[in-house]
């Protein structure tokens, strides 16, 4: 079997994947409906439901315009643009000529996926979305596709220059190592780093007053082990914007610290708050980011260790019609190939281990502190309008972390079970 043909292969199993798990959430929605149409005490979860039907059969239809155009620029566009790129860069170095072309083919792939994808994110944001269709909404949405477009440009030019000229200088069999450890390093200083220690540079926080609060929550450090006396507050309007539950953050290693955004307190109550953050003081405890943070290392080095042996096949860009080989060329190709080992295995297994977190520091919490997790965890469905209808698989596959729907079921079953 030759590259191209597994690449058909790999790409067909992930998307038949995908559309087969919609399809069971879409048929939870219409069960739900048709089983309750006519009950009055169910008005509004009824509207809800049916505006989740209507987005999900909006996703599979996206799915199968995204499959298609998957091939069609894998298999057709993507050799005959890069040979293109190539021969107009010409020049006498062959890495000079990798990176300008490089550059080019990533300009016209970035416009192309631009156009393809207007549809389906014009349809997204004002038929399924919040948004209202006017000419002033629609000046924004191509302003923010263009200004989107533009960014990608000026970040992925010397990001990708750096990475060729670092690859194609230092190359050996092992690069995959040199690889995953980077990425680890990068990883971690992401998650242990710069999110307590650098990010608070440039968001506005202010101390959490002294009151009944405050000393709740230090007690709560105290009797938990998470030995820290500073709890903020952030001011962080992407945060508020981008959240969908309490917004509490600890730091496990190095500079710890209790954050709260300010949202927080608008809707819930000092009981919540408190609750929550015993919630993911247990993570902190158990180690749950480093234990994630592990996963995807090795999955990541999976990545980069099967990549290496992708880019050293005499054909692995001769089957795709790719007269000259590249070191981002072939990292494209070969992502779709590896889509579904990442989907089926990594992704599923990191998903069952970060449920497996999530229920665990909800059960600290209910019945090891002795805090109300339930009730809270029930306000948060009502708050956010959380989804109550969620089927098993499509939520391990497309959901990193449970429902807040799963959570509560979980979490009244083992109470259950305790009793």
């Amino acid at each position: 079997m030759d590259w191209k043909t597994l690449s058909f292969c790999s790409l067909t199993l992930d998307y038949l994947v995908i559309v087969y798990l919609n399809f069971r959430q879409l048929f939870t929605y219409k069960k739900f409906i048709k089983t309750n149409k006519e009950n009055k005490d169910l008005a509004e979860e009824l509207l809800l439901s049916s505006l989740r039907y209507r987005q999900t059969v909006f996703k599979i239809v996206a799915t199968i315009y995204s499959v298609i155009t998957y091939f069609i620029f894998l298999h057709f566009i993507y050799p005959k643009l890069w040979n293109l790129s190539i021969e107009i860069t010409s020049t006498d170095s062959l890495l000079k000529n990798e990176i300008i072309g490089t550059m080019l083919f990533f300009a016209l792939k970035a416009l192309l996926n631009v156009v393809l994808n207007f549809p389906v994110s014009f349809f997204s944001t004002f038929y399924l979305g919040d948004d209202e269709l006017n000419l002033k909404a629609f000046r924004v949405f191509v302003q923010d596709k263009a200004l989107a477009y533009i960014f990608s440009i000026f970040l992925y030019f010397p990001l990708l220059t750096c990475s060729i000229l670092i690859i194609r200088s230092f190359y050996t069999q092992h690069s995959w190592i040199y690889c995953t450890v980077l990425d680890f390093i990068y990883q971690f200083f992401i998650e242990f780093i710069y999110s307590p220690m650098v990010k608070p540079m440039f968001v506005q926080m202010i101390n959490l007053p002294d009151g009944d609060l405050k000393n709740d929550i230090i007690q709560v450090c105290k009797k938990t082990g998470y030995n820290t006396n500073s709890v903020l507050i952030s001011l962080d309007t992407a945060a508020q914007n981008s959240t969908q539950h309490l917004n509490i953050y600890c730091s496990p290693y190095f500079k710890k610290q209790v954050i709260i955004h300010e949202s927080s307190f608008k809707k819930y109550s000092k009981e919540d708050v408190v609750s929550a953050l015993a919630h993911e003081i247990y993570h902190c405890k158990q180690h749950d980011q480093l234990k994630n943070l592990v996963i995807q290392t090795l999955n990541n080095g999976l990545f980069f260790f099967l990549l290496n042996h992708f880019i050293q096949s005499p054909t692995s860009f001769s089957d795709f019609g790719f007269e000259y080989d590249s070191l981002y060329i072939g990292y494209l190709v070969f992502s779709f190939i590896y889509g579904p080992i990442h989907q089926l295995l990594f992704n599923i297994f990191s998903t069952i281990l970060v449920r497996n977190q999530e229920f665990s520091a909800d059960l600290y919490s209910q019945t090891q502190l002795g805090y109300n997790n339930l009730e809270t965890l029930k306000k948060i469905l009502k708050i956010e309008n959380g989804d109550k209808l969620v089927d098993y698989y499509y939520s391990l596959v497309f959901n990193n972390y449970p429902s807040v729907i799963e959570r509560i079921k979980n979490l009244e079953l083992l109470l259950k079970k305790s009793k």
